[in-house]
């Protein structure tokens, strides 16, 4: 059991941990054929290979060995990290609970990979009524499934998460996953916001298993593109700023109906895959952008444009960050810092030379921008930006969400 539960406990292992564990000489094949001759154990596989356990006496069995010698294996390769202080483990967990509408339950996923570095504390948030019992129940016969992501999606992905949702409705349309009963999508359409997707399925005749595989295929989009939450709730969270973080009070709304296009890869099927429409009562943010801007020379950027306007002079050098929504208290802190650790570097020479001032960091609500006046003097301003780009494509890596970085001329008024 976990602390302070008294439901029993589940223990999933997706094919990418199980694969780590066969990579650090594990016999899992034969460590399997022991467990299962355990009285408690229940072993099941789910349709990607993932490995579901059952029995308290079971899991400790497996963990004492399989998860023991990966964790061991997972802290050695901290250890060798150059900055150890700043390396993050390759193993995680997700925890949550069964819905109420089925057989109370804790259920533990555990994963590996590049990806689970992006999550919070190694862990992914999972979210059902049971977990906070104060939300409103959500009937499983209309379940809302909202999945928040850490950026926001751009088309490509949009794409793709909706053909996953599609082929995971699809392969639990008539029996389920265990055959615990059919997952029926009614509305078949998803809704997608700057930074969450929400759809609502049918699961009153399937079990809680059939629900753990949607969270598996969820996490196999994870590796991809990076997700902080997924929820099993009418109101996805009882903080207020919900619908503010993930945009769902100023942005457009983009309506995604797969249908028959769920394993159609070509290309028609996918630049046709979904239609823009406008939410009620919500008008379409502008890009503040200027129109005169175009692509700065050598200079790209994973996450945004990386743009210039002319006149350009390195001493009185113009730097405007335009976002797609100004970021809150906690990711001002987080940004400001990544500008100063490159304003410090230009300070002290790192580019060539050094740089002769940087101004203070101001933002500017009315074009969601931040600005930063400086003179580079002879410092190779290539180098510079090429810096600053990659530095902002990591912050966006981490939930914020950039439209471009705007090179031009200016000076503090």
């Amino acid at each position: 059991m976990l602390p302070g539960s008294t439901d029993k406990t589940v223990f999933i292992y997706t094919q990418r941990i199980l694969d780590a564990m066969s990579s650090v000489s594990q016999d899992l094949g034969g460590l399997l054929e022991e467990v299962d001759k355990l009285p408690d154990a229940t072993i099941r596989r789910y349709p990607d290979g993932s490995l579901q356990l059952e029995g308290e006496e079971a899991i400790q069995a497996f963990e004492r060995i399989g998860g023991e010698r990966l964790r061991r294996h997972d802290e050695q390769l901290l250890y060798e990290q150059e900055d150890y202080g700043k390396a993050r483990p390759l193993l995680g967990g997700v925890r949550y609970s069964s819905l109420k509408a089925y057989a109370g339950a804790r259920y533990v996923i555990w994963d590996w990979g590049e990806h689970v570095k992006r999550w919070d504390r190694e862990r992914l948030c999972v979210t059902t009524e049971r977990d906070i019992p104060a939300l409103e129940e959500c009937p499983i016969d209309d379940l809302t499934v909202s999945v928040g992501f850490k950026r926001r999606v751009r088309e490509a992905k949009r794409q793709q998460f909706g053909r996953e949702i599609a082929a995971w409705c699809d392969s639990v349309r008539i029996r389920g996953v265990f055959d615990e009963g059919p997952v029926a999508w009614p509305r078949a359409e998803i809704e997608m916001f700057r930074t969450l997707a929400r759809f609502r399925i049918d699961s009153h005749l399937s079990g809680q298993n059939t629900i753990n595989w949607l969270i598996l295929r969820l996490l196999d989009h994870c590796t991809d593109n990076p997700i902080s939450t997924i929820c099993f709730t009418k109101q996805p969270f009882v903080n207020a700023t919900f619908e503010e973080y993930y945009g769902l009070a100023n942005d457009d709304l983009i309506m995604l109906h797969p249908s028959d296009a769920a394993d159609d890869t070509s290309d028609q099927a996918q630049t046709s895959f979904c239609h823009r429409v406008q939410s009620p009562g919500v008008s379409q943010k502008p890009s503040h952008v200027p129109s005169s801007a175009e692509p700065f020379p050598g200079l790209t950027a994973e996450h945004f444009g990386v743009l210039v306007t002319k006149p350009c002079s390195s001493d009185s050098l113009l730097l405007t960050i335009y976002f797609e929504r100004l970021p809150n208290r906690q990711q001002r802190k987080s940004f400001e810092k990544s500008v100063h650790e490159w304003a410090s570097i230009g300070m002290s020479g790192g580019y060539g030379a050094g740089f002769h001032y940087t101004a203070a960091l101001e933002y500017v609500e009315e074009s969601d921008s931040a600005r930063l006046f400086c003179d580079v003097g002879s410092a190779d301003l290539t180098l510079a930006l090429n810096v600053l780009a990659n530095m902002l494509d990591s912050w966006c890596v981490e939930g914020m969400a950039i439209e471009a970085l705007v090179v031009g001329e200016g000076g503090p008024p």
